[in-house]
């Protein structure tokens, strides 16, 4: 799938490149509901640590905030093997970090 034209590469991680459009659904993933410019503070499940990576960079692209992320459990499937870690995401998010 071809990217538009505006859609410039945000980052590269291990040669794959991540442009705005993937670097905006990510970052749904733990965007305040209310606005997405205010303090992040969200549990989400992660599958592992690339995945931990991109969500981070994504969140400090958009929002110029380093965020912290902190294991909260396992998600697990119905022979009880470890499917994903659940973390605890937070960032000062974009109005803090531009000091509005």
């Amino acid at each position: 799938m071809s990217k538009e034209s505006n859609d410039f590469v945000a980052f590269t991680i291990d040669g794959k490149d991540y442009h705005q459009s993937d670097v905006i659904q990510t970052f749904k993933q733990v965007a305040p509901k209310d606005n997405w410019k205010n303090p992040i503070d969200a549990k989400v499940a992660i599958k592992n640590g690339h995945d931990l990576e991109v969500l981070l960079r994504s969140i400090a692209f958009l929002t110029g905030s380093v965020a912290e992320a902190v294991p909260a459990g396992e998600k697990r499937n119905g022979n009880y093997k470890k499917t994903c870690t659940i973390y605890r995401i937070r960032a000062d998010g974009y109005y803090l970090s531009i000091g509005a």
